[in-house]
């Protein structure tokens, strides 16, 4: 009686995620990044222009990326 209504949700990937603090630290001089499969978090400082393409952005990250100068690309 008490599995009535019960709905097994389906499992969601694991998506490893990076913080833009660590963005800043592993780009190039060029500053582009390439992270398939990742998703950038927000938590962090951006201090120079940044290219990044991830799989996706949380709205802090992408913010604190635009706002340093550079482009927060979806892939």
């Amino acid at each position: 009686m008490g599995r009535h209504g019960f709905v097994r949700l389906p499992l969601t990937p694991d998506i490893e995620t990076v913080n833009v603090g660590v963005l800043d630290q592993m780009a190039g001089p060029e500053g582009s990044i390439e992270l398939s499969g990742m998703k950038v978090l927000g938590s962090g400082k951006v201090t120079r222009r940044l290219s990044v393409s991830a799989a996706g952005f949380s709205a802090t990250a992408k913010d604190k990326i635009e706002a340093a100068g550079g482009q927060a690309v979806v892939v």
